[in-house]
């Protein structure tokens, strides 16, 4: 049985606070220990963790530049779309107008006047197609 100490003389004192104080040294020392293992896996991790995340970093930084151009790329055609979007319309609207004018210019033409114009024209030069056909120099068959 361990008597408390009020009840041990000076002998017993000096044993039991050496005990506990190599138990102490000894516990210090596996905290020591327990640091100094910490603090060099922290150094491992840092050392290979850190080399890996900078090049992350700039290969993120990287894309990201890459991204960037393209959309600026991307805008740049929007915007010669909407440029050429708007010649086709401003082309439509002139063509519109033309065809319109051509369309009112060709109604105005009075067909039966035209077809005796051409009949006429037809019943004149008949007469002298059959002239030219009797000549010598005028039939080439």
């Amino acid at each position: 049985m361990r008597k408390g100490l009020e009840q041990m003389d000076n002998r017993e004192l000096l044993i039991e606070l050496t005990r506990m104080q190599r138990r102490d040294t000894f516990l210090e020392h596996i905290s020591a220990l327990a640091a100094i293992g910490m603090f060099i896996v922290m150094l491992l991790v840092f050392m290979v963790i850190v080399p890996k995340a900078v090049i992350t970093l700039r290969e993120v930084d990287r894309t990201v530049k890459e991204v960037n151009t393209l959309a600026k790329e991307a805008q740049d055609s929007l915007d010669g779309i909407d440029v050429m979007v708007g010649n086709v319309d401003k082309m439509v609207v002139e063509n519109t107008d033309a065809v319109k004018n051509s369309l009112e210019q060709i109604s105005k033409v009075d067909y039966v006047t035209l077809n005796a114009a051409i009949k006429n024209l037809n019943d004149t030069v008949t007469p002298l197609a059959e002239m030219m056909r009797a000549l010598p120099f005028g039939s080439r068959n």
